[in-house]
């Protein structure tokens, strides 16, 4: 997606997402890259949740400069954009997409990570994007401390200070944990805290 003016809010249009390996869902990571991509590298602050799946490959995307223009979605969030906090809201299209499909081996992602309860590490691998590599490690992480019993490990919400392009190393330090099922861990690259990423046990 082409970068976007303040002068165009508010702004509707279509996306057209790929469906990574075997999901029958827009996975947040596609979500996240195409949001990064739509605000540019100016930003300083992100925050989105995810509230439920984005089940069809085609989604509508609604961006304003007030939150009351911008529908309840499956994901919404907010960016501080040159000054400015801008609110975005996804939710599936009435017309059902393409759905092509991308690889996303989480596993060959993870090869060289260290895990233990509350911190994980691992120097990303440069074939795939900054929020590519953190979901794959949260994901991990979570499967190796708290395997779950029935359900899934999903990604809740992720809230950055700054844009990751590229690290040599991104950690994440547990901070706090829910009953169990959501997890709250700080973000950090490269020695550097940037955010908190959110993970929730569905099921």
């Amino acid at each position: 997606m082409t970068n976007f003016q303040a002068t165009q809010l508010p702004h509707c249009r279509e996306v057209e997402f790929s469906l990574k390996g075997q999901r029958d869902y827009v996975h947040g990571t596609s979500v996240c890259d195409a949001l990064f991509d739509l605000f540019g590298p100016d930003f300083n602050r992100f925050d989105i949740k995810f509230s439920q799946r984005l089940l069809n490959s085609r989604c509508t995307l609604h961006v304003s400069d007030s939150s009351s223009d911008v529908p309840t979605g499956a994901c919404s969030g907010q960016v501080q954009l040159r000054g400015e906090t801008v609110y975005f809201a996804l939710q599936s299209a009435e017309e059902e997409g393409l759905a092509a499909r991308v690889d996303y081996p989480e596993y060959e992602i993870v090869a060289n990570s260290e895990l233990s309860a509350d911190h994980c590490s691992m120097s990303p691998n440069d074939a795939y994007t900054f929020i590519e590599n953190l979901v794959a490690l949260t994901k991990a992480w979570h499967l190796h401390r708290a395997p779950p019993q029935g359900g899934q490990w999903m990604f809740a919400r992720l809230e950055l200070t700054r844009p990751v392009m590229r690290c040599a190393r991104l950690e994440l330090q547990l901070q706090s944990e829910m009953a169990g099922r959501m997890t709250c861990s700080e973000v950090v690259v490269d020695g550097e805290a940037v955010g908190r990423m959110y993970f929730s046990l569905s099921g």
